[in-house]
């Protein structure tokens, strides 16, 4: 039996175009994501997941972030069009430190994910202002190497710069995070400048990671409200004893091992 790759594979361009790219992209960017497309059949050219680790020990601000690491690149980009035309994240939707770092492994009033950090690995990692939320405002989008290492060059521009004149605004700053371009050394040089020029404490809380305490990314749902203060933690482990229950926890209050406890509780552990 063909598998959907080595179906791909043996496809006319114009087959691929009909196929994969027919969907609702818009048609400045088609011919990148047809690229990417071809690039990403051949192997995978997910980067950031492992380029990335090398960052999680150094000292760094506290950054705001989301990957976008759903269903397909094509379903990833019109995401980060949704998120950009609106210009921040919206409360229903989770944020993450961008690194794990010791500084980040703090007490829990930031629960993001349940690793702790923004996903890895998927096309985008959208990031806000140091000292800022992504429910404030977007201002940088790192482009992982499935996209960023494409075999597409359009005016002399890599598939970076293109996405930088195409969607930048003049407001989002898009960072190659691959690796024949990549620029991630520069973006955390600069991140650690801003840390040491202010020198100041983060204005965000530290986020507690699910994981220390035996709890599984795919065992929890995360809810942020509106209000930045109070987060919900609904129970998805299958045969445990609080299985369905959402627990909330209310950053201004003090009282944080006893919400831990009650996690801990409903997860059986």
């Amino acid at each position: 039996m063909k598998t959907f790759y080595n179906w791909l594979e043996n496809q006319e361009p114009d087959d691929i175009k009909q196929q994969i790219m027919k969907d609702d992209l818009p048609a400045n960017l088609k011919e990148l994501f047809r690229a990417v497309i071809r690039y990403n059949q051949q192997s995978n050219g997910n980067t950031l997941f492992r380029l990335m680790a090398k960052y999680d020990n150094i000292k760094l601000p506290m950054l705001d972030s989301h990957g976008l690491a759903k269903v397909s690149i094509p379903f990833q980009i019109r995401s980060l069009l949704r998120l950009l035309q609106a210009g921040k994240l919206p409360n229903s939707m989770f944020s993450a430190p961008l690194t794990s770092s010791s500084e980040n492994a703090g007490s829990g009033a930031g629960i993001g994910t349940g690793g702790g950090s923004a996903y890895r690995d998927g096309a985008f990692i959208v990031v806000a202002l140091p000292g800022k939320t992504l429910h404030d405002e977007i201002k940088y989008v790192i482009v992982d190497g499935s996209v960023a290492d494409a075999n597409f060059n359009k005016d002399g521009m890599t598939p970076t710069q293109f996405l930088q004149k195409e969607l930048g605004q003049g407001k989002y700053i898009f960072i190659d995070g691959g690796e024949k371009n990549n620029q991630l050394d520069s973006f955390f040089s600069k991140m650690q400048q801003y840390n040491q020029k202010t020198n100041t404490p983060s204005q965000q809380p530290a986020p507690f990671n699910l994981r220390t305490i035996g709890i599984q990314p795919t065992e929890a749902e995360i809810k942020q409200f509106p209000d930045q203060n109070k987060i919900g933690i609904r129970n998805r482990k299958k045969g445990s004893p609080g299985y369905g229950s959402m627990h909330y926890y209310d950053k201004s209050n003090p009282q944080f091992q006893q919400f831990i406890d009650e996690l801990k509780a409903s997860f059986g552990l």
